[in-house]
């Protein structure tokens, strides 16, 4: 009958230098397990959410 209420986005925690984010839910994206791979640390691509992006 009703929808239920829409949730607010997660904030982001994950970005690289082209713009790619990630909210630290669900599946790891491509971008982020191909950097991991090549051996670089997942929390290099870590920021602090502050306002509006």
């Amino acid at each position: 009958m009703f929808a239920p209420p829409a949730r607010e986005p997660l904030p982001l925690r994950y970005r690289n230098a082209e713009g790619q984010s990630w909210d630290g839910h669900g599946v790891m994206p491509h971008w982020l397990q191909h950097a991991a791979h090549a051996g670089r640390s997942v929390e290099h691509f870590r920021f602090e959410y502050v306002g509006q992006l």
